[in-house]
């Protein structure tokens, strides 16, 4: 529900305040950011399978985990 979007949304406006997320990002954007990294790392698209031909590791559930958390890191370090 929005509430817990929202609820998101002052946590990351909280953390830029604080100094520990990019305040350069509006928070809306860096949530809608997070949880479409999230959800293409986590389901990734059949078209987009062949690209991992032959890296069977890259394809594995921990692999794209590790992908997304550190893709999320970034966007979310202060500059």
């Amino acid at each position: 529900p929005m509430s817990l979007l929202q609820a998101k949304i002052d946590d990351i406006r909280a953390g830029q305040a604080a100094g520990t997320i990019d305040g350069g990002w509006d928070p809306v954007h860096l949530l809608i950011l997070l949880i479409e990294i999230a959800k293409s790392m986590a389901y990734p698209n059949e078209t987009l399978r062949p690209l991992f031909r032959g890296k069977r590791h890259a394809l594995s559930r921990a692999a794209r985990r590790a992908a997304a958390m550190e893709a999320a890191g970034r966007l979310l370090e202060p500059r």
